[in-house]
């Protein structure tokens, strides 16, 4: 039986050569022997923001509520938007992980950030990363990916150019001595 990954981050290895995934962190949000889903960390919607998105759904804003990035989650069903949050504010459809997350995905938890009343910590995505059968445990084998349990302080980092190197280095991997030459002898 394979390891399931849930509460974990990926890490891209210049083995990753889409550019949708390059240098990106993922945070798993479910992994079993059928699927894995999870959001990337690192990747800002330039497009849009908090209140734009907000504004798209007749929601108003908070002044208490500061501006949010709003992230690109993955390239999948990029229509949907799906907020991971820390676990001190839950919803009755909120997905925990590992007690220390939430993921949710309703309009409610949106609703709430808004007002000022949600979670401590959050991160809004448009769209997912997602792997079907065997797809990530094949990746996996390939090198493709580092994994690092998650903490809070790389998942709701607010420094996302650093939040790669960042990973890598609390895995003791010093980003510069990573090869991008890869099959090349």
């Amino acid at each position: 039986m394979s390891q399931f990954l849930e509460g974990q981050l990926l890490i891209a290895t210049p083995a990753i050569t889409d550019e949708r995934f390059h240098k990106s962190v993922i945070f798993i949000c479910s992994h079993d022997k059928n699927h894995a889903m999870g959001l990337v960390l690192n990747k800002v919607n330039k497009d849009v923001n908090f209140k734009i998105f907000c504004d798209l759904m007749s929601i108003k804003t908070s002044e208490k509520v500061f501006d949010h990035n709003i992230r690109i989650g993955g390239p999948m069903d990029t229509n949907r938007g799906f907020v991971l949050h820390s676990g001190d504010h839950l919803l009755p459809d909120t997905k925990v992980i590992n007690n220390s997350f939430g993921m949710t995905s309703s309009i409610d938890i949106i609703k709430e950030i808004a007002s000022g009343n949600g979670p401590k910590s959050s991160i809004i995505t448009v769209g997912y990363s997602g792997w079907y059968s065997g797809q990530l445990e094949t990746e996996l084998k390939e090198n493709s990916w580092f994994t690092l349990p998650a903490t809070p302080g790389l998942v709701f980092s607010s420094d996302l150019s650093n939040v790669w190197e960042n990973s890598l280095n609390s895995l003791g991997i010093k980003p510069n001595l990573i090869s991008n030459n890869i099959g090349n002898a």
